[in-house]
């Protein structure tokens, strides 16, 4: 089946010059309905583009008069539209999304039951608590059939309490096949909320894709990966996990073996990312628990590890860490960003370039160590020319083989 046609459609109050011809993208319709939306428009638009409806809420006009009209709008064409697939909805711009906009969204989700993919950006400014999050997981209850959903949450005043009503949405939605969920700097949420996303994901059996957004939280600790072992064990069908951990500084190695006795279960993973960046109490030790885990994931085809201003790093640990990797036949594209690890030297450099050379199936090499500054310019330099040695070789057999 081909891809659904991308449509977007733009709400927006402020004055512009009403066009020649008026189509059924709202961002052509005139002013005067701009000012009053009403549900016949939406109803028009949402039966034309049935199978991809994507509503953008831009509104210069803080006045609840036109937002409220929007909302209900877009509640009564939902009636109209039992058959969207597709489901974006962003603010943009001067667009506010609060608690009493996502109730009309959750009530719009549960008119759409055919719904398969579904996203909801509202902006940073928006004004989201765990009532909005009550109302968003009241929505996916009745989504059975939805396969793919990405919500953004950055920098929101919400609990434990709303993330466990997003739970419970959460494990209802027993089709989903990929999930991106962001919760950064929301600095209201403990370990005990984010155990209670993974007792919702476990329930999530069918998921191939999953990216979790935790960067910018100082309370995140070691706890909040505790639970993690348990949602992976029911995951066999992953296939492709993004995890970032980006400035939780409290996150040590404990956590760390946590994370990896997880992913030790998920022996269908093809492609991994992990972000530690600025996690300065991560040391060598948890860089071996992650070459353990590593090494018995034999389906990894991609792998990117971030542990850039890990100044606790040493050359052992990138040793470690690279060293787990000689038994991934299948691996394919490699990233490692080690930056400003201060205390990585030549030594370092050399045990990670032996290591490489025994990768015969790797066709992509990224390596960061900018800011190392026990390493000198001219063992950077060499090491770059043996990795382009190296590409050049693999480049080579691959010619042979084809032609062979």
């Amino acid at each position: 089946m081909a891809d659904s046609p991308k449509s977007e459609y733009l709400f927006d109050n402020r004055p512009s010059e009403p066009p020649a011809k008026q189509e059924l993208a709202l961002k052509k319709v005139p002013i005067r309905h701009r000012l009053d939306l009403n549900h016949q428009i939406l109803k028009r638009l949402v039966v034309k583009r049935q199978n991809f409806v994507q509503w953008k809420w831009d509104s210069v006009n803080e006045s609840s008069r036109p937002k409220n009209l929007f909302f209900k709008s877009l509640v009564r064409a939902s009636k109209s539209a039992l058959k969207t697939q597709n489901l974006v909805i962003k603010s943009n711009g001067y667009g506010i999304i609060a608690d009493a906009e996502l109730y009309h969204i959750s009530r719009t989700l549960q008119k759409l039951p055919y719904l398969k993919s579904f996203t909801l950006k509202p902006i940073r400014s928006s004004r989201i608590s765990d009532i909005g999050l009550t109302y968003v997981g009241d929505g996916l209850k009745k989504l059975s059939h939805l396969q793919k959903l990405n919500l953004q949450f950055t920098n929101y005043p919400i609990t434990d309490k709303g993330l466990k009503d997003l739970s419970e949405g959460l494990r209802r939605l027993y089709c989903l096949q990929e999930i991106s969920l962001t919760l950064s700097r929301c600095a209201n949420i403990t370990d005990k909320g984010f155990n209670e996303v993974y007792k919702g994901l476990k329930k999530l059996v069918f998921l191939k894709s999953m990216s979790l957004d935790f960067s910018t939280r100082y309370q995140f600790t070691d706890q909040g990966l505790e639970n993690i072992k348990k949602t992976f064990r029911r995951l066999v069908h992953l296939q492709r996990i993004r995890l970032n951990f980006e400035d939780c500084s409290d996150l040590t190695n404990c956590g760390i073996e946590y994370l990896c006795k997880g992913l030790e279960k998920l022996v269908n993973l093809k492609s991994i990312e992990l972000n530690f960046r600025v996690c300065s109490k991560i040391t060598d030790q948890g860089l071996f628990q992650l070459r353990k885990a590593l090494g018995k994931i034999g389906s990894l085809q991609s792998i990117n590890l971030c542990f850039r201003s890990c100044y606790v790093i040493t050359d052992e640990g990138l040793g470690n860490v690279s060293g787990g990797l000689k038994k991934l036949v299948s691996l394919r594209n490699l990233e490692f960003n080690f930056a400003k690890c201060e205390r990585i030297s030549d030594l370092g450099l050399k045990a990670l370039l032996e290591n490489l050379k025994g990768l015969v199936s790797l066709r992509r090499t990224q390596i960061v160590l900018d800011g190392c500054y026990q390493i000198s310019c001219d063992d950077q330099k060499k090491f770059r020319r043996e990795l382009k040695v190296l590409k050049g070789r693999r480049a080579r057999r691959d010619r042979e083989e084809r032609d062979g």
